[in-house]
């Protein structure tokens, strides 16, 4: 039996909106890969860190520091110009004011190295939300061309079943347009959608996913207050280590394959725009951490407020 020629035009029609283009080049959208990193970085100089015994023993020498302050002091790399300083009584007041003026140079430091990396994750936040933006627009385009192409559909199927006398041929077309209907609602409800292919050359999610700074893409001081353990509520896992967690229990439910963890944390891949929904909203979760370790920070500088004031 041949194809009537309104079944034909049907089915031309259903190709015509459901053909699978190839992923976008992120290139041809004019979004540099890496312009979100900053182009000077601050010395990444190795810091000398005491560990947890040796931390102990120097609270006994400096009572009037909290041990959350202590790792504070031990993550910018200034315990030992705590020790000097707390020597330093005999010193000319020259002395004491240089000395003073260096650890608060530090402390400086290390606030503008949080609001570096902080500044470096909104932009990438933001770069990626824009695409997202831009395949989700592209995507609606599509679902309401498919709508339209529903309606066509319905409509020649209907008016061919009654043009149509021969009952054989009237029910092929009516079967036909029936299920050309439904799949390009189907279409609609679970659409493929445009994607985006996007390499990650430098990627910040992948550094605390796997724990590993060792590209220095995380200034040591930041590094050190992501994966020391004091640092965090519980004491008991860091807070790169509950980042982690919240990612694979919230976004993965608690198993990731292997091609979605080298496009999220690795070398990147083809994203859909719910893809880059995710990986938005893991940026924005890891630039809220970071920034929330000025709160370390405040509470240092008032720690040394407060003991110079006792001090008096």
């Amino acid at each position: 039996m041949k194809t009537p020629r309104s079944l034909s035009a049907i089915i031309s029609l259903l190709l015509i909106f459901s053909g699978c283009a190839k992923p976008i080049n992120i290139s041809t959208l004019s979004m540099g890969q890496d312009y979100c990193q900053p182009n000077t970085y601050f010395p990444n100089t190795p810091i000398h860190w005491f560990n947890h015994t040796e931390i102990e023993k120097i609270r006994n020498i400096l009572p009037e520091y909290s041990l959350h302050n202590l790792y504070t002091a031990n993550a910018i790399g200034i315990l030992p110009l705590l020790i000097k300083k707390d020597n330093a009584k005999n010193d000319s007041l020259f002395d004491k004011k240089a000395l003073q003026f260096q650890i608060l140079l530090q402390i400086q430091q290390a606030s503008e190295e949080i609001d570096g990396l902080a500044a470096t994750l909104d932009c990438e936040g933001e770069k990626v939300d824009q695409i997202a933006n831009y395949l989700d627009k592209i995507n609606q385009k599509r679902n309401n061309k498919l709508t339209i192409a529903s309606i066509v559909i319905g409509s020649i199927t209907t008016i061919a079943t009654v043009a149509i006398k021969k009952n054989a041929t009237q029910n092929t077309v009516a079967i036909g347009g029936g299920l050309l209907t439904s799949g390009v609602g189907a279409m609609t409800i679970n659409p493929a959608g445009k994607k985006v292919r996007w390499p990650q050359n430098r990627n910040l999610l992948g550094t605390i996913w796997t724990e590993n700074n060792s590209e220095s893409l995380i200034s040591p001081t930041i590094w050190y207050m992501l994966t020391e353990k004091e640092f965090s509520n519980s004491k008991k896992i860091s807070l790169a280590e509950s980042i982690k967690q919240r990612w694979l229990t919230i976004n993965f439910q608690e198993e990731i394959s292997a091609e979605d963890e080298i496009t999220f944390f690795k070398k990147g891949g083809v994203y859909a725009a719910d893809d880059l929904h995710m990986r938005a909203n893991m940026l924005n979760e890891l630039q809220a951490t970071i920034r929330s370790l000025h709160q370390d920070l405040a509470s240092f500088t008032n720690n040394i407020a407060q003991g110079e004031l006792m001090k008096r």
